[in-house]
């Protein structure tokens, strides 16, 4: 695999990336990236692929905002056995000196998506460990489309904030699903740390949240500042075990 080391944005560092791809049957593989330095850096990108996507294996530490974040495509997406350490985000001057997100894993829109076997910290106060955001096509700006069954499993999530936001608080998730995701799977994931939810479902504009499947997800070892497990008021049909 390839090393690639602290990637900077041009001036000023609002924006990079340490690998971003699209094309036709994507595999990025057994790589290390360590270091994006821009005020919203991101790990490993790919969009609107016209076949499948496989990330596979690799190393991301040290992103300001997602360690790897997959948008839209029709065709079958697998994250699998990364190790991802964003870190702790930076201070943003753009939105009252809260700090970026540093996510560790997010999915966007349409595609058939398997997320499982990854290992996830993260030390932002508004970090999201694993999430699904979809839209409801009334609202779908980007044309990214509503997110459908997605299966996320086996994953482990470790939430540990460095620092409160601003006015105190927390709000960093273990694992969402956003907006308008139906039929999801999340299951035999654990989570532990500190953080808002470890487990949440939330509106999003006029989107539902339907069919969604929780089970066997490990949470003992997550202290909440709000909920354990949290169902907005738009989901419907929901398994919890």
């Amino acid at each position: 695999g390839t090393v690639i080391r602290n990637v900077v944005g041009l001036p000023p560092p609002y924006y990079s990336e340490g690998l971003l791809a699209c094309g036709y049957d994507i595999v990025i593989a057994d790589n290390v990236i360590d270091g994006v330095s821009a005020r919203y850096g991101e790990g490993i990108s790919a969009f609107r692929s016209s076949g499948s996507i496989q990330i596979l294996r690799n190393r991301v530490a040290g992103t300001s905002v997602s360690a790897v974040e997959i948008g839209p495509n029709g065709w079958s997406v697998h994250i699998a056995d990364n190790v991802l350490r964003p870190g702790p985000g930076v201070v943003d001057p753009d939105f009252d000196g809260f700090i970026t997100p540093a996510y560790g894993i997010e999915i966007n829109g349409t595609g058939a998506y398997a997320v499982e076997g990854n290992d996830i910290l993260c030390e932002s106060p508004s970090s999201l460990g694993i999430w699904a955001l979809g839209w409801n096509p009334d609202d779908d700006i980007f044309y990214f489309g509503a997110s459908t069954n997605p299966a996320i499993s086996e994953n482990h999530v470790a939430l540990a904030p460095t620092r409160p936001e601003p006015e105190g608080f927390v709000y960093d998730d273990g694992i969402d699903l956003f907006g308008q995701v139906d039929g999801a799977y999340v299951g035999q994931n654990t989570v532990e740390g500190h953080g808002m939810t470890a487990l949440g479902l939330w509106r999003f504009s006029s989107a539902e949240l339907s069919r969604n499947t929780l089970v066997g997800n490990n949470i003992a070892r997550f202290s909440t500042e709000f909920a354990d497990v949290f169902l907005d008021t738009p989901s419907y049909d929901t398994v919890l075990k």
